[in-house]
This record gives structure tokens, C-alpha cells and sequence, in this order.
């Protein structure tokens, strides 16, 4: 069933996927979020900045809620860091 979200979207830059009950995104700083998934808006909560923007292509969130991104030649790997 596709479900329509309300007032997410002009927080968000860069949709990283999806990973339990939240929404993992970037936004417009570039800062690692989430969203924990209601029908409104509420607000999201940021993790960390370490994200470039020259790096979007290659990041990647696994089914099991692992993020991967690259920067300057070193990669994190973030493995719970969206609780």
C-alpha cells in the first residue's frame, strides 16, 4: 500500500532510504536524519555532519540499517547510530 507523508519533504535534500519505523535522509545542511514515520510532519532529529556534497552517489543505507558513505578518500560506516 502506498502511503502519502505531509510536510517532510522541504527538509529533505537527498532520501537515503528507510530502516525500521524511520525515514533516513539528508538534509539541506547535509546532516544525517531521521524521521520517525507518522501521516504529518512533526520535526526530524539530526545525527551528525559528515556528509560532502560531493559525495551523494556514493552513500548507501543496507537493509539492516547500516550507513555507508564516502568523504575525501575515507569511508564511515555508521551501524547504529539512528537510535
Amino acid at each position: 500500500m502506498r502511503q502519502t507523508f505531509h510536510g517532510l519533504a522541504p527538509h529533505v535534500k537527498h532520501l537515503a532510504g528507510y530502516f525500521q519505523d524511520r525515514v533516513v535522509f539528508l538534509d539541506h545542511q547535509y546532516w544525517l536524519c531521521t524521521w520517525e514515520t507518522e501521516l504529518t510532519y512533526r520535526k526530524h532529529k539530526r545525527h551528525f555532519f559528515w556528509v560532502s556534497p560531493t559525495s551523494l552517489q556514493m552513500l548507501a543505507l543496507n537493509k539492516n540499517g547500516m550507513f555507508l558513505c564516502s568523504r575525501n578518500g575515507e569511508v564511515a560506516i555508521v551501524r547504529s547510530g539512528f537510535r
